[in-house]
Protein backbone atom coordinates (compact mmCIF):
# COMPACT_ATOMS: atom_id res chain seq x y z
CA UNK A 1 0.00 0.00 0.00
CA UNK A 2 2.88 2.68 0.62
CA UNK A 3 4.75 1.71 -2.82
CA UNK A 4 1.00 2.19 -4.62
CA UNK A 5 1.00 6.08 -2.29
CA UNK A 6 4.22 7.13 -3.38
CA UNK A 7 3.68 5.74 -7.04
CA UNK A 8 0.99 8.10 -6.90
CA UNK A 9 2.77 10.51 -5.56
CA UNK A 10 5.35 10.73 -7.78
CA UNK A 11 3.14 10.46 -10.75
CA UNK A 12 1.14 13.63 -9.42
CA UNK A 13 4.67 15.54 -8.88
CA UNK A 14 5.49 14.30 -12.80
CA UNK A 15 2.50 15.73 -14.22
CA UNK A 16 2.78 19.35 -11.90
CA UNK A 17 6.58 19.26 -13.39
CA UNK A 18 5.38 18.59 -16.91
CA UNK A 19 3.10 21.82 -16.83
CA UNK A 20 5.36 23.86 -14.95
CA UNK A 21 8.01 22.82 -17.67
CA UNK A 22 5.36 24.33 -20.61
CA UNK A 23 5.01 27.40 -18.32
CA UNK A 24 8.91 28.08 -18.28
CA UNK A 25 8.14 28.23 -22.04
CA UNK A 26 5.45 30.63 -22.19
CA UNK A 27 7.51 32.76 -19.79
CA UNK A 28 10.40 32.68 -22.21
CA UNK A 29 8.19 33.71 -24.79
CA UNK A 30 6.37 36.73 -22.99
CA UNK A 31 9.33 37.90 -20.89
CA UNK A 32 10.29 40.65 -23.88
CA UNK A 33 11.29 43.43 -21.18
CA UNK A 34 8.42 45.66 -21.89
CA UNK A 35 5.48 43.12 -21.73
CA UNK A 36 3.64 43.77 -17.89
CA UNK A 37 0.46 42.82 -19.03
CA UNK A 38 -0.83 39.55 -17.62
CA UNK A 39 0.43 36.12 -19.16
CA UNK A 40 -2.18 33.32 -19.22
CA UNK A 41 -0.13 30.03 -18.01
CA UNK A 42 -1.34 26.63 -17.39
CA UNK A 43 -3.09 25.05 -14.32
CA UNK A 44 -0.23 23.53 -12.75
CA UNK A 45 -2.34 20.95 -10.83
CA UNK A 46 -1.87 17.18 -10.96
CA UNK A 47 -4.56 16.65 -13.43
CA UNK A 48 -3.02 15.81 -16.50
CA UNK A 49 -6.50 16.30 -17.99
CA UNK A 50 -6.61 20.26 -16.85
CA UNK A 51 -6.24 23.04 -19.57
CA UNK A 52 -7.37 25.95 -17.52
CA UNK A 53 -5.45 29.08 -17.61
CA UNK A 54 -4.27 31.21 -15.40
CA UNK A 55 -3.30 34.57 -15.51
CA UNK A 56 -0.14 35.95 -13.67
CA UNK A 57 2.25 39.11 -14.35
CA UNK A 58 5.73 37.64 -15.31
CA UNK A 59 7.19 39.11 -11.58
CA UNK A 60 3.88 36.78 -10.01
CA UNK A 61 5.15 33.71 -11.76
CA UNK A 62 8.57 34.56 -10.78
CA UNK A 63 7.87 34.82 -7.56
CA UNK A 64 6.43 31.40 -7.26
CA UNK A 65 8.78 29.72 -9.59
CA UNK A 66 11.54 30.91 -6.34
CA UNK A 67 10.26 28.07 -4.22
CA UNK A 68 10.87 24.35 -6.61
CA UNK A 69 8.29 23.05 -4.51
CA UNK A 70 5.45 25.81 -5.04
CA UNK A 71 2.76 25.58 -7.97
CA UNK A 72 -0.09 27.89 -8.66
CA UNK A 73 -3.38 26.24 -9.35
CA UNK A 74 -7.23 26.75 -9.19
CA UNK A 75 -8.70 26.90 -5.99
CA UNK A 76 -11.02 23.60 -6.63
CA UNK A 77 -7.47 21.80 -7.92
CA UNK A 78 -5.67 21.00 -4.81
CA UNK A 79 -4.88 17.85 -4.06
CA UNK A 80 -4.64 17.54 -0.19
CA UNK A 81 -2.77 14.41 0.31
CA UNK A 82 0.35 15.57 -1.54
CA UNK A 83 0.05 19.73 -1.16
CA UNK A 84 -0.65 22.31 1.28
CA UNK A 85 -1.94 26.00 0.19
CA UNK A 86 0.44 28.20 1.68
CA UNK A 87 -1.01 31.15 0.26
CA UNK A 88 -4.81 32.08 -1.49
CA UNK A 89 -4.83 34.73 -4.58
CA UNK A 90 -8.45 35.84 -5.95
CA UNK A 91 -8.07 33.48 -8.96
CA UNK A 92 -5.87 30.65 -7.46
CA UNK A 93 -3.88 29.74 -4.89
CA UNK A 94 -0.14 28.68 -4.34
CA UNK A 95 0.16 25.13 -2.90
CA UNK A 96 3.84 23.64 -1.51
CA UNK A 97 3.92 20.25 -2.57
CA UNK A 98 5.41 17.38 0.07
CA UNK A 99 6.53 13.72 0.46
CA UNK A 100 7.27 11.88 -2.96
CA UNK A 101 5.39 14.55 -4.79
CA UNK A 102 7.47 17.23 -3.44
CA UNK A 103 11.21 15.15 -4.09
CA UNK A 104 9.86 14.88 -7.80
CA UNK A 105 9.04 18.16 -8.03
CA UNK A 106 12.15 19.71 -6.31
CA UNK A 107 14.52 16.67 -8.71
CA UNK A 108 12.56 17.85 -11.60
CA UNK A 109 13.39 22.08 -11.01
CA UNK A 110 14.97 23.04 -14.45
CA UNK A 111 15.93 25.86 -12.86
CA UNK A 112 17.97 24.06 -10.22
CA UNK A 113 19.50 21.13 -12.41
CA UNK A 114 23.02 21.80 -13.00
CA UNK A 115 23.50 21.60 -16.64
Amino acid sequence: MHDLLEAREARFGENQSLFRAVNERVESISDNGANRSPVSFLCECANTDCDNQIDLSLDEYEAIRQDSTHFFVLHDHVFPDVEAVVEERASYVIVEKFGQDGRVAAATDERRIAP
